[in-house]
């Protein structure tokens, strides 16, 4: 699997609804971006996987959503400070990171980037009940590029 956005996540940035127009469900800057740790065993569908809850328990790694620091925009580029997940549980492959905008609700956070070891550095990796840290690349598209 390689680095990509989520259709619907895209979408979510252009408009209230999520469904295309203008204004945005999710802003970079002010909504609060939370990332978590995945398995192979999720399944992606980059066109239509819409929420976090689709995500199945037993693929995501991290105890808890992170919440990404540091972010900035620029030129159609997101980026953030590095993301340190505590207390991973041992015994997982990680194979990417998911980014989702956090509404404190998993049926309502929106999937916006699955991230792999294209564009950040320490993927995968095999957790050991000890903290992981993905560095984010600082290349020209950073985290991502919409």
């Amino acid at each position: 699997m390689a680095t990509f956005l989520y259709d619907l996540g895209r979408n979510a940035f252009l408009s209230a609804s999520g469904s295309g127009g203008s204004g945005g469900a999710i802003d970079w800057l002010t909504s609060t971006i939370a990332a978590t740790l995945v398995s192979s065993s999720y399944t992606v569908a980059s066109g239509t996987d819409q929420f976090y809850s689709i995500i199945p328990t037993g693929a995501i790694a991290a105890p808890s959503l992170v919440a990404l620091t540091s972010k900035t925009a620029a030129a159609g580029v997101a980026s953030c400070a590095s993301i340190v997940f505590t207390a991973v549980t041992s015994g997982f492959v990680v194979n990417a990171v998911v980014i989702v905008r956090n509404t404190t609700v998993a049926a309502t956070s929106n999937l916006i980037a699955y991230i792999d070891s294209a564009n950040a550095t320490g993927l995968p990796v095999t957790s050991n009940g000890s903290n992981i840290t993905i560095n984010i690349d600082t290349g020209a598209n950073h985290l991502f590029k919409l």
